[in-house]
């Protein structure tokens, strides 16, 4: 299978189709910031840094280099394949994924399918290699992107796992750390053992300051309102449940507060077993009946004390009442 092929594979992974979607949601703010970043001008971006910046992407928002960084599973591909999959812009697209899955993670071939993409952009026929194709291709990609940049083609370029890369490192000096106008540049990596948040990675590729500077942001995980989004997006049966609190709040506790792969997992399960989804009904209303109990039990126990304070002829302060509410409530708590 031709390069273009196992990248066209790679993107239908995370799509999915009609008939079997692939679970995703609750990324709109997401997706809303980096249209934002690709449509504005560099002057338009630093402007809005001093007008108190974006909610979502932080730091240098007038470089047209992106980071996007988090720690595995937190769902950086499956926003990148969207974002892409979305746009509508005059920019040409070149998406190279490196993948130790689907092959892609050689030097070798990641720089084949990088070349061979701005070759079709600047329109012109890519040689085949006499020797040592890494460094071949290596060249012919400094070369194209010298062209484009000459031409002012716009471009978008989209680089995804840079962590997956294998022996090799992505050579600073093919990307440009200071890209013209017409060009971007977004790169996603996990944040490895060590890293905190994108310093590390915006180092690596050249992209930290004083040098140079990159726009970045962290993927976060879901919100109550993301994860009942990622059940509404999938239609039904599972869209009627987006609309259902608790259960909205008993996937969010199951999942860590909105882990994206524990949720796809979740998600694949109530697709493919009605039981699950009446499963975790049950769980709901249990929990909820459980609090009912505790909180009638509590209940009981402070109407006893209120009884038994209102009944001397002594005369009782508030701030007594007050601190017997709030040890109730505390019970009350400790018995869910």
């Amino acid at each position: 299978m031709s390069l273009a092929g196992t990248i066209e594979r790679f993107v239908h992974t995370y799509l999915g189709t009609f008939e079997r979607p692939v679970p995703f949601g609750g990324r709109q703010d997401e997706i809303e910031a980096l249209n934002w970043w690709l449509s504005t001008n560099r002057k338009t971006r630093k402007e809005a840094t001093e007008t108190g910046g974006n909610a979502v992407l932080k730091a240098d928002l007038d470089s047209n280099n992106l980071l996007i960084t988090a720690p595995a599973g937190r769902g950086k591909t499956a926003l990148l394949v969207r974002w892409v999959d979305q746009l509508v812009t005059n920019h040409h697209l070149v998406f190279v994924p490196i993948s130790i899955r689907y092959q892609t993670n050689q030097a070798s071939t990641f720089y084949n399918a990088f070349a061979a993409r701005l070759a079709e952009i600047v329109d012109e026929e890519l040689p085949q290699p006499r020797s040592d194709p890494a460094a071949y291709y290596r060249e012919k990609t400094i070369e194209y992107l010298d062209c484009i940049e000459r031409k002012e083609i716009p471009c978008l370029i989209v680089l995804d796992g840079l962590d997956e890369a294998r022996g090799w490192h992505v050579d600073t000096t093919v990307l440009p750390s200071n890209p013209s106008e017409n060009l971007r540049i977004v790169i996603s990596a996990r944040e490895l053992a060590g890293h905190s948040g994108s310093k590390q990675w915006l180092d690596t590729l050249g992209w930290g300051k004083p040098q140079s500077g990159g726009t970045s942001f962290r993927v976060m995980p879901l919100s109550r309102s993301g994860v009942a989004d990622v059940l509404e997006q999938l239609g039904f049966p599972l869209a009627q449940l987006s609309r259902d609190v608790d259960v909205i709040n008993e996937l969010y506790r199951l999942t860590e507060k909105g882990d994206p792969l524990l949720l796809t997992l979740y998600v694949n399960d109530l697709l493919t077993d009605q039981e699950g989804v009446d499963v975790l009904r049950a769980s709901t209303h249990k929990l909820l009946l459980k609090a009912t109990y505790a909180f009638r039990d509590c209940a009981f126990d402070f109407s006893l004390r209120l009884h038994r304070h209102t009944s001397r002829p002594r005369r009782y302060s508030g701030s007594g009442l007050r601190s017997s509410l709030c040890k109730v409530t505390e019970a009350w708590f400790f018995r869910l």
